[in-house]
């Protein structure tokens, strides 16, 4: 019976976790909410670095094209 009882308690399904497994989990939400909107911006930074590198490349490219015309 006592195992069963642990067992149960231990489920997720089991009754609410206490006050500080909460406070707990919040952090490591918060903890990952950062670094997710850090991976952002690095993403957006690489994505505006590609642009302008993919537009540079092609304003050489023309101008190369049109000169050996």
């Amino acid at each position: 019976r006592r195992s069963r009882r642990a067992a149960a308690l231990k489920s997720p399904y089991s009754s609410p976790a206490p006050s500080s497994r909460k406070i707990e989990f919040d952090c490591e939400l918060e903890l990952v909410s950062s670094g997710i909107c850090q991976l952002k911006r690095i993403s957006e930074a690489f994505d505006d670095a590609i642009m302008k590198e993919e537009r540079n490349f092609n304003t050489n490219t023309s101008c190369t094209s049109l000169s050996r015309d």
